[in-house]
């Protein structure tokens, strides 16, 4: 498959999995929480099939240190909605969290164009 088909999947779905996250970080309704539990879960996978189409089709299934510190940010993405949803963590610290998580994994992302 086309490596621009599987970038523009893996860009959606992490903008859907950041509203996803926002939404059950900020919002109280059961309904909304569970929605949003549903999208969180569909953008997951997504995110993880087009993430292994990349590397196979860009990077020649090379798989370096930088892909496997995405998969734990992937991991702690997945978890941090249980984190969110039971309130374990505070709204802000959450927020905070997961905009850290998603920095990072955008950095990592960038590494093979660096050097």
């Amino acid at each position: 498959m086309n490596p621009v088909i599987y970038k523009i999947l893996h860009l959606v779905s992490v903008v859907i999995l950041f509203g996803a996250l926002g939404a059950g970080i900020y919002t109280s309704s059961n309904k909304n929480n569970k929605l949003a539990g549903i999208l969180h879960g569909i953008s997951l996978v997504i995110l993880l099939v087009s993430g292994f189409g990349l590397l196979a089709t860009v990077w020649s299934n090379q798989f370096t240190w930088w892909i496997a510190v995405k998969l734990v940010i992937w991991l702690l993405l997945g978890g941090s909605y249980a984190l969110a949803k039971k309130r374990l963590l505070s709204e802000n610290t959450a927020f905070l969290f997961v905009i850290g998580l998603g920095a990072t994994a955008v950095i990592l992302g960038n590494v093979p164009y660096l050097g």
